[in-house]
């Protein structure tokens, strides 16, 4: 069997990736401090993007006691870093090589800022049509995972005849979701996880979409019906302006960013060395289960997998496995770049394509980074500041779960859990917010950090709660729209 042409297909793969960290930002500006958390600020706008993004925020409370619950989240996030550097956790090898990849994105996202911001115009008539947009409604269900290969396990057996209330019960431990197939009814576009919605949008009605990836993990969308608002209201479109806007530069923001990385990249035109390539592929699925080259299940560039390509293509090492204008990279280079790369962001492939896929967007971010340097924006304190942000998000995540695991849950927590009607007895109302044990959990798991890092850093924090009552007082809670509607996966 004659091998896939791939090619000049790598230059077209890197050029048709979906840059999901290009989304154009704003780069912070100084200003109010409604926190200090051992003398280091927190930054009004910084809380405003924090409390806005959280698909919990204002869902158990609203009004002032909603943002101050929210701003001890962001609070827990700084203590939980000071609490991994005392236990020593930010100098293990593993988080050193969190931080460095966590750099590379920071300094691709300050260079598209650099290189496209300034071109960004937007004018009223793009502002209506997003706003005619995001109040588009849609009905739609879905199946959600973490795993990227059972959720493509699941969209062959979609195709092949099974049913979404079928595999829902499989999905979900969520009640409602597992008995209505995973139904989430008439929603606004604005209420969905962006990715979600642009992808639900390409389908037609009754059709169904291969695995989406969101921030949550892996979705199977169908479009059931899709209805658009007859009446815009002039005062609502005023008010959604500043949202509206921030959406169109996005929009925008990703269309110069293709025509960016063609620009620059067209020029070096990297192309994989093909007969490497090959025998690349080859030494990854050697023994493994396929079908016309693709494999039976995902395969990941764990550690495991690049010993073993070191040992199988021993005498290939030194062998140019990309060529550009101006340089290659070897076989060896690949895999030692690989391998400097957290687990969670190497390559998962089935087939060819995708293996030529993840190269090209690798050999694309690294040209640009070459690109990013030459231009000192590695000296950027944006870069050091979005670096530490996510930095935070992931120790305070890491934390979050060690205090989950130790939970037991109490037999009378359980029975509520396990009841086939819960709402016909008397239970207590702080039970009746939670729609799994597994949300109660989380729930007691953060209760239990945050008691915790309060206890070990008592006199590191001031607020400022005047700042935080005038923040309160620029939210409209009767008509707030929330980013999200999901549910915390189970």
């Amino acid at each position: 069997m004659q091998p896939p042409k791939i090619g000049r297909s790598l230059l077209l793969i890197i050029l048709l990736i979906a840059l999901n960290s290009c989304q154009i930002q704003k780069s912070p500006p100084a200003g109010e401090v409604v926190a200090l958390v051992d003398q280091n600020p927190i930054l009004l706008e910084d809380f405003r993007r924090f409390y806005e993004t959280d698909p919990g925020f204002g869902l158990d409370s609203t009004g002032l006691p909603a943002l101050r619950d929210e701003l001890d989240k962001l609070i827990d996030q700084h203590l939980t870093f000071q609490l991994a550097e005392r236990e020593g956790l930010t100098r293990t090898p593993n988080f050193v090589r969190l931080r460095k990849w966590e750099e590379k994105q920071a300094l691709l996202r300050t260079l598209y800022r650099a290189k496209i911001e300034a071109q960004i115009v937007v004018s009223d008539s793009e502002l209506y049509r997003m706003y005619q947009k995001i109040n588009t409604e849609i009905h739609v269900r879905h199946l959600f995972t973490p795993d990227s290969g059972q959720a493509w396990q699941w969209y062959r057996e979609l195709l092949n005849g099974a049913s979404f209330e079928e595999l829902a019960r499989q999905a979900f431990r969520d009640s409602v979701l597992a008995n209505n197939g995973g139904d989430l009814g008439w929603c606004k576009v604005s209420q969905l996880d962006e990715t979600f919605a642009r992808a639900a949008l390409q389908l037609a009605p009754g059709a169904i979409s291969p695995p989406v990836k969101t921030r949550w993990g892996f979705h199977i969308i169908q479009l059931v019906n899709l209805r658009k608002q007859v009446h815009l209201g002039e005062g609502d479109f005023l008010a959604q302006r500043k949202k509206l806007e921030k959406l169109v530069r996005r929009e925008k923001g990703r269309l110069l960013t293709h025509r960016f990385i063609a620009s620059y990249l067209g020029s070096i035109n990297p192309q994989p060395v093909r007969t490497i390539f090959w025998e690349f592929w080859k030494s990854c699925t050697q023994g493994l289960n396929q079908e016309n080259n693709r494999l039976i299940q995902p395969r990941l560039l764990d550690d495991l997998l690049i010993d073993h390509l070191y040992q199988t293509m021993s005498t290939k090492l030194d062998s140019p496995l990309i060529r550009y204008k101006g340089g290659e990279v070897t076989v060896r280079e690949y895999l030692k770049a690989q391998k400097e790369i957290p687990i969670s962001n190497r390559p998962r492939f089935q087939t060819p394509r995708q293996l030529s896929y993840a190269m090209g967007k690798w050999i694309r971010d690294e040209l640009l980074l070459e690109e990013a340097q030459r231009e000192n924006l590695f000296k950027q304190l944006q870069v050091i500041a979005e670096v530490n942000k996510i930095l935070r998000e992931q120790l305070f995540y890491y934390y979050l779960t060690r205090e989950f695991e130790q939970i037991t849950v109490p037999a009378r927590i359980q029975r509520f859990f396990d009841a086939s009607n819960p709402s016909n007895q008397i239970w207590p109302a702080n039970l009746k917010r939670f729609r799994t044990v597994q949300e109660w959990k989380w729930h007691q798991a953060q209760l239990r950090l945050h008691r915790k890092l309060r206890r070990l850093f008592p006199e590191n924090i001031s607020i400022n709660t005047e700042l935080l009552k005038k923040e309160n007082q620029t939210i409209d809670w009767n008509n707030r729209v929330p980013l999200f509607i999901f549910r915390r996966p189970s």
